[in-house]
């Protein structure tokens, strides 16, 4: 953020991505997202979407305790997450 000179004009700073959707559709502010998650928002709002050339990646990890393993609940769980950080 630093190289594009945005760190001094940083308004916002939401303490979670609920109030994301919101902001942007109402206002004119730019807001910066994991690319995983603007791809999930933009299927339920309009929004338009940019890529960041330069954006960091980050690996996430799903652990869970071997006593949930057969536990439809905990499955179901895992899936969504899943889905929600598989690339496309």
């Amino acid at each position: 953020m630093q190289m594009r000179k945005l760190q001094d004009r940083i308004l916002v700073r939401p303490r979670h991505f609920g109030a994301i959707a919101e902001l942007a559709q109402n206002t004119d502010l730019l807001c910066i997202v994991p690319e995983m998650y603007a791809r999930e928002l933009s299927q339920r709002v309009q929004l338009q979407m940019w890529t960041i050339e330069d954006a960091p990646v980050y690996e996430v990890n799903l652990v869970w305790h071997s006593s949930t393993e057969q536990d439809s609940d905990q499955q179901w769980m895992r899936g969504v997450i899943e889905r929600l950080f598989t690339r496309n």
